[in-house]
């Protein structure tokens, strides 16, 4: 009797021990953001009152901090004194355009979040602060399948109408990178928008949702995100500097490219801009067979004929 209830007290503690142990071996869940709650057309920019507590560059008292979303922590930093921010925040406003920095910061050039949900995350970079995302319950790390991205209606603005520091809109030569760096210093490089070829047919902006695959990345515990424009002055870069996330950590879709193909508020389809074959010969057209066709927003098809 003594040794069957000496077993059995074993069992129950391993069952005990399994749900932590399993915990921490599964992969992060997805940072959807509709974990978070918003008033209807509003956002969140901080600050988070459990944050840091530290005296800025310039004197101000800022808030070191951030929030969570599925399995990843997105930091924030918020100046207590000048209401400013940095990092990530939230929102699930729907307005697409973007020219005051006053109301228009939280705007995509969407108008909602992937797949037509409510809430994303909008990031926007300062030199003096984080700009990172952790990844929770692993002490490892892991790999990250990737996220949805698309423009700020700030920065669209000022890829169409000039930024009020430098001259006029985008043109030939011009693009707007976002390079996503994991703590082992592997990199993935994005482009929001491309104008650098010398064809104008092959320029573009991103306007729809795309996904960004950081599998390549490795095992990572930290993300730090970065953006470069070659617009710029003595000053530093004129474009603004935001992006909007959504599914972080989510599942790659089943084909490259946008998830819709109408240009947002146009009703326009995305044109066709080449035509290639698995060989990389570029083709007059499409031809009998598997062929690679290269839209004027970057994304490719394969299309079978």
């Amino acid at each position: 009797m003594r040794k069957d209830l000496h077993k059995l007290m074993i069992a129950v503690g391993t069952l005990l021990l399994m749900p932590a142990m399993t915990w921490a071996d599964e992969p992060a869940k997805t940072a959807t953001f509709e974990d978070l709650t918003l008033a209807e057309n509003s956002h969140w920019n901080g600050p988070d009152m459990n944050g840091v507590e530290e005296e800025g560059l310039y004197g101000d008292t800022q808030k070191q901090g951030g929030f969570v979303s599925g399995g990843f922590r997105f930091a924030n930093n918020y100046s207590l004194d000048w209401g400013s921010w940095s990092g990530f925040s939230y929102s699930n406003s729907t307005a697409t355009t973007g020219v005051s920095y006053t109301d228009d910061q939280w705007n995509s050039c969407v108008g909602h979040g992937v797949n037509g949900s409510s809430n994303y995350a909008v990031f926007y970079e300062d030199a003096y602060a984080p700009m990172t995302v952790t990844v929770l319950n692993s002490s490892e790390g892991e790999v990250v399948s990737g996220f949805y991205i698309t423009n700020a209606a700030m920065t669209v603005n000022a890829f169409l109408n000039g930024d009020g520091m430098t001259a006029g809109a985008f043109g030939q030569g011009d693009f707007f990178l976002l390079t996503i760096t994991g703590d082992n210093d592997e990199e993935v490089e994005f482009y929001l928008a491309d104008y650098r070829s010398e064809n104008a047919a092959e320029h573009y902006y991103v306007r729809d949702w795309r996904w960004v695959d950081l599998t390549s990345l490795g095992r990572v515990k930290e993300l730090t995100f970065s953006l470069k424009s070659s617009r710029a002055n003595s000053w530093g870069y004129t474009t603004p500097l935001y992006f909007c996330m959504d599914d972080m950590g989510g599942v790659k879709p089943d084909h490259e490219g946008p998830i819709t193909t109408a240009i947002a508020g146009t009703g326009m389809e995305v044109a066709p801009v080449a035509v290639y074959g698995l060989d990389g010969a570029k083709r007059n057209g499409l031809q009998r067979g598997v062929n690679v066709v290269r839209y004027a927003d970057g994304s490719t098809r394969t299309i079978l004929k």
